[in-house]
């Protein structure tokens, strides 16, 4: 996501303050990186006669490189595509907003210090020398960098977790958490509990409609409730949004005796990821789901919606 955004902020920049005709080789080359087929982009671009609804939430265009989660397809698309199209220009002026569109806003970072490079670049070198500077630039990522596609199927019956995307979702953030970890805090973002709670939810559901409508219905207000914006404010805002699910779970679990606590799990091993919170928290899910089934017939997805309906219900009255 992140190499996507930093090409098309540099493609913008190359055509919009440094002259490159939309044509050029150069801005092709990157268009085939964002895209997995580029006609269809710009035959979709020109056919779309509703530009004020084209990239509404959710919308998925299947000849784009990179399909990102739910929430973030709307911004991601309006940053990757041309930026003279209509469709990204409406998105802009009237559907922007950088409490919850991390894409758009992540761009104009990146957009902002290749700014400064060729402000730079410009004060002490010539003109085509900062766009000397900037193509080189936009050819390393070009040529250096390799994207990796690979089959996950979920459809057979193997039990190794290889078909079940939530534990496939816990492999790869404890890969991240462990085996390439970047060295400087700086360099990444941890994966908090309350990330791990909302693919635990997700993951309780088997198709994707039914996952779309849970994530609408609940997860998403929940997090506007406590929406991520810049650097200065996304510590206390994602601290306030774990304050939530680890008082609810306290709630929850005062509910019980003392007999039913002992009956929740207890994880063993350490916390790689999601910390304490999720752990616990998946715990409680466990035995709330199990106690809930020995007198209903709830099924999973159920249970989850009404642990989502009544998350939402207790972090409005908070």
């Amino acid at each position: 996501t992140t190499v996507t955004l930093i090409l098309a902020a540099t493609r913008d920049e190359l055509v919009n303050n440094l002259g490159v005709q939309r044509d050029d080789p150069l801005v092709a080359s990157i268009h085939r990186m964002l895209f997995l087929d580029v006609e269809a982009m710009q035959e979709w671009v020109v056919q779309t006669s509703d530009a004020a609804d084209a990239l509404r939430e959710g919308t998925v265009l299947e000849f784009c490189r990179l399909i990102p989660s739910y929430c973030d397809r709307s911004a991601y698309l309006a940053s990757i595509l041309p930026p003279w199209s209509r469709q990204a220009q409406t998105f802009r002026d009237t559907h922007y907003n950088p409490k919850w569109h991390r894409p758009f806003l992540a761009k104009a970072y990146f957009s902002q210090k290749l700014q400064s490079l060729i402000h730079e670049s410009s004060s002490s070198l010539s003109p085509n020398n900062a766009q000397s500077i900037i193509e080189r630039f936009s050819r390393n990522l070009l040529d250096g960098i390799d994207m990796l596609y690979f089959p996950i199927a979920t459809l057979d019956q193997s039990n190794d977790g290889t078909t079940d995307t939530q534990v496939i979702y816990e492999r790869l953030a404890i890969r991240d958490a462990t085996w390439c970890k970047p060295r400087r805090v700086s360099e990444y973002h941890v994966m908090d509990g309350s990330d791990m709670i909302r693919n635990l939810f997700l993951g309780s559901f088997s198709n994707t409609h039914e996952q779309t409508d849970f994530y609408e219905t609940y997860w998403l207000p929940l997090e506007r409730l406590h929406p991520r914006t810049d650097d200065t404010t996304s510590c206390k805002e994602e601290e306030s949004l774990k304050d939530v699910l680890s008082a609810f779970l306290m709630h929850e679990v005062s509910k019980l005796d003392e007999k039913q606590n002992t009956l929740i799990p207890t994880a063993i091993s350490t916390a790689v990821i999601g910390g304490s919170l999720y752990r616990d928290f998946e715990a409680w899910m466990t035995y709330d789901y199990h106690h809930l089934s020995t007198t209903t017939k709830a099924t999973p997805e159920a249970h989850t919606r009404d642990v989502g309906r009544k998350l939402l219900e207790f972090a409005r009255c908070d």
